[in-house]
């Protein structure tokens, strides 16, 4: 197995990003799925996508005379028993016509099916074969493809050939952190310094249908970006799974161009910065400075003590005395809510000073 690969759908599953697997029949792609979700300890639920109908998936109407709605009642049998650490894998998604997908999009990225809400830690995987390669497949129409991150799945013939003579090893998977989620915000904040660097970067709808059933920009997807760098960030991936993340959010033309922007924004060391707060000096450019305070935040979740917590803070105080108060201000969101984990006092005098900042962009309530 590809280890690229294997982190990559790991990584999507815990962060409950939808995945599509993409590759040749008969290569393994729900043996993959069904490995990596056992490696994580998640049971594996297979519904053949193309098999159910649209009422099956998305809700038989059901009129509620007395109170005057209908009600969408999707098939018991396909959804009953779902538990919090469980995988939904739709097979031969690109089977399904235009109305299952229609219903599938609001499944997958609302986590329910009619009135049925499925328990929160619920993560969706879909498998395809090559249009060209299907009886009967299709393209995934762009608003069903826009929602998912795009693993284009192959085999090593040599990794093959010895697992099939020794037996195929168990996927190692990394498990993410459990303060990921405080690096969101700070990665969204990067994507939002480039896209206002290159503001036509943000939707790129491809000009031709072939692409456009694939990964592309759009506000959604670069929101996904963030998420899945998040998620990156928190185990310190290596940057082969970085573009794999980014290339099936958003094209591989613009995830090497966002991935290279990351690394030339010449950054000082994190390290040295949260062992020596005081020697912090504000980067000039709005870019550098949105990715520095995100780099600390990410240092602090990955490795967090009090020291590194109160060394942060100062951090972030000289950013906001030096006029970058709102760059800061989502870094140090994700900062206040790590609060709660430490073991003595708190740097009440650095975090009072970004109370109006965030109350005046809604973080905190005012």
């Amino acid at each position: 197995m590809n280890q690229t690969t294997v982190t990559t759908l790991a990584l999507a599953m815990q962060a409950q990003q939808p995945v599509l697997m993409v590759g040749d029949p008969g290569i393994g792609k729900t043996s993959m799925g069904y490995a990596v979700s056992r490696a994580l300890e998640r049971k594996f639920r297979v519904i053949p996508a193309h098999v159910y109908s649209q009422e099956d998936i998305g809700g038989f109407p059901a009129p509620d005379f007395d109170r005057g709605f209908v009600r969408m009642l999707p098939n018991e049998a396909l959804f009953s028993g779902l538990t919090d650490d469980e995988v939904i894998f739709w097979d031969e998604i690109n089977q399904a016509d235009e109305h299952k997908q229609g219903a599938l999009m609001r499944v997958i990225l609302e986590n329910r099916a009619g009135v049925h809400s499925f328990p929160p830690g619920v993560s969706h995987i879909a498998a395809m074969n090559p249009p060209e390669h299907s009886a009967g497949g299709t393209d995934i129409a762009p608003p069903l493809a826009n929602r998912f991150l795009w693993l284009d799945y192959r085999v090593d013939v040599k990794a093959w050939c010895e697992a099939a003579l020794k037996g195929f090893p168990d996927p190692t998977v990394p498990k993410l952190h459990p303060l990921w989620e405080n690096l969101v915000g700070p990665q969204l904040s990067l994507v939002v310094a480039y896209v206002r660097a290159r503001q036509d970067v943000l939707i790129s709808y491809p000009k031709e249908h072939a692409q456009a059933c694939g990964p592309w920009p759009s506000p959604r997807t670069w929101t996904y970006v963030a998420k899945m760098d998040a998620a990156c960030q928190s185990i310190e991936a290596d940057d082969d799974v970085r573009l794999s993340c980014f290339s099936g959010l958003i094209g591989n033309s613009r995830a090497t161009e966002y991935l290279t922007y990351l690394r030339e924004l010449d950054l000082p060391d994190t390290e040295e910065l949260l062992r020596k707060p005081d020697k912090f000096k504000l980067p000039p450019r709005g870019d550098q400075r949105y990715a520095v305070l995100a780099s600390v935040t990410g240092a602090v979740v990955r490795h967090f003590t009090d020291d590194r917590y109160h060394a942060a803070w100062k951090i972030f105080d000289t950013a906001r005395a030096g006029g970058a108060g709102d760059i800061a201000v989502a870094s140090a969101s994700s900062l206040a809510a790590m609060h709660k984990h430490l073991k003595g006092p708190g740097p009440r005098k650095e975090m009072e000073a970004f109370l109006p900042l965030l109350k005046k962009t809604g973080l905190i309530p005012a």
